[in-house]
């Protein structure tokens, strides 16, 4: 993500200043490349202050001004909170938000006394939506966005605008640990049908600190699909959601349905064959990602579907104790149905 965000602003005709504990191949390269001309590295560990401090002065001192800050240093954090070890909280606390309140602190002393200034902060969607293993990640998470949002008002009367990116799963070293199966199931929950690309991430940072974005300030832009905006539905909301779908479906089949229960059969009440029922839960299968032999026998029912997909949810996300996928169920029962009308035309 850093080599991707250096990149981009080199191409736009920045002077990059970046830092980091180590020296990677990346960084070797750009040093021998641009000769300390548009580019410069220091080797700063996140966590001691007063190296990010005087980083930050000798910047303004080689470059003259600061115009962009993006805060995007931070490690992943995974476990169960009861079962952390403080020292790994605080290491958190101290690399995911010290170091960017620090950071921004001696960046808008220089932008300040420019009366202009960009500050971005890369933060997450699990700062906005939260998930089971990652308390302390999203704690330090959501930090920066309400770094971002208070931040905004106290610059802003000196145009200094402050906004953060919540990037959702993308290819980077945090999800490297992540299944193929898990990032297979994330890709067909989101709305677009993959995981965010890291240029993706990039090119949004890009458009915060630009002109086209001068009158942005305080916000959260969330780069991960459209994930964020599916919240997980009611069991109420389900049952709807299902009752709607299967009635669109039915009416193709035995005319219009004027009342339909969750303990309706779907096969002795409503007609459905055993082979509608199997393509039915092969759909599922294909979008969900259920077993669709395993599955098979508990589909009997209006209100069986609806649990299939709450079982399904629970799977994925633990956390949810209530929830489904709107989306999945829909194009499930729509392919379903069309399945059903290719046999009637065969």
């Amino acid at each position: 993500m850093g080599a991707e965000l250096v990149s981009g602003f080199l191409d736009r005709h920045y002077r990059v200043a970046t830092l980091s504990r180590t020296k990677t191949t990346f960084i070797t390269n750009m040093l021998r490349a641009r000769k300390d001309r548009h580019f410069h590295w220091g080797a700063v560990d996140g966590r001691d202050h007063e190296a990010l401090r005087a980083f930050v002065k000798e910047v303004g001192e080689r470059l003259g001004r600061i115009d962009v800050l993006v805060n995007n240093a931070g490690i992943a954090m995974e476990g169960i909170l009861p079962t952390m070890r403080t020292r790994d909280i605080v290491e958190a606390f101290e690399v995911n938000l010290t170091a960017a309140l620090v950071l921004a602190q001696a960046c808008s002393r220089v932008m300040l006394r420019q009366g202009s200034g960009c500050i971005v902060n890369i933060s997450s969607v699990h700062a906005i939506r939260g998930h089971s293993g990652v308390a302390v990640y999203s704690a330090t998470k959501a930090a920066l966005d309400g770094l971002t949002r208070s931040l905004a008002r106290e610059l802003g009367p000196r145009q200094i605008r402050v906004n953060s990116v919540a990037p959702g799963y993308f290819d980077s070293d945090m999800v490297s640990d992540m299944a193929e199966e898990q990032k297979r199931r994330i890709a067909r929950r989101t709305p677009l049908g993959r995981l965010a690309r890291i240029d993706d991430v990039a090119n949004a940072v890009h458009f915060l600190t630009s002109d086209q974005a001068s009158f942005i300030t305080g916000q959260t832009l969330v780069v991960d699909g459209g994930n964020y905006m599916l919240t997980a539905p009611t069991l109420a909301q389900i049952e709807s959601i299902v009752h709607g779908r299967i009635r669109a479906v039915l009416a193709e089949r035995v005319g219009e349905v004027a009342r339909l229960s969750s303990t309706d059969k779907l096969s002795a009440t409503l007609g459905l064959s055993s082979l509608d029922l199997a393509f039915l839960v092969a759909e599922l299968e294909a979008e969900l990602g259920v077993d669709p032999f395993a599955k098979l026998v508990s589909i009997t029912s209006v209100r069986s579907v609806g649990d299939l997909v709450l079982a399904y949810q629970q799977a994925l996300f633990p956390e949810l104790q209530r929830g489904g996928d709107e989306h999945a169920v829909a194009a499930a029962v729509k392919r379903a149905q069309t399945r059903r009308t290719r046999r009637k035309r065969r």
